[in-house]
């Protein structure tokens, strides 16, 4: 028997399965990535806000500092009460890979409280 083009049926069929994987693969570690970043811009906002929760104008600050890191929020909620400070955070980025199966967004969000407790800066997600 001759089979000689079974591999290539094959290999024709497969190759477009593991380049889907492979996209949805850095297409997934890609939004994770900036998921990660947006959570560190939250935390590193809280600790500035708290340990500047006296100052006057450190809600202007710290509004400033989160588009200083990130240009591309959508927007945020920033409430500060009795030492305690809720932040939350939300953007959406573009898909890489996505649109080719018409998913072209993907939405983060990163919402976090901190406050203060004996003299320590208490940062938790929320």
């Amino acid at each position: 028997m001759n089979r000689r083009g079974q591999i290539l049926i094959l290999f024709i069929i497969f190759i477009p399965i593991f380049i889907a994987l492979a996209a949805f693969a850095i297409d997934m570690g890609h939004s994770f990535y900036r998921s990660n970043k947006l959570n560190n811009l939250s935390r590193m906002v809280l600790k500035y806000g708290l340990e500047h929760i006296e100052e006057e104008d450190v809600r202007d600050k710290m509004i400033d500092l989160i588009y200083k890191n990130d240009k591309d929020i959508d927007s945020y909620k920033l409430i500060i009460e009795d030492n305690k400070i809720i932040l939350n955070i939300s953007k959406t980025i573009d898909s890489v890979f996505g649109k080719a199966i018409d998913f072209n967004f993907y939405y983060l969000s990163a919402n976090y409280i901190g406050y203060i407790e004996n003299d320590k800066i208490i940062i938790e997600k929320g």
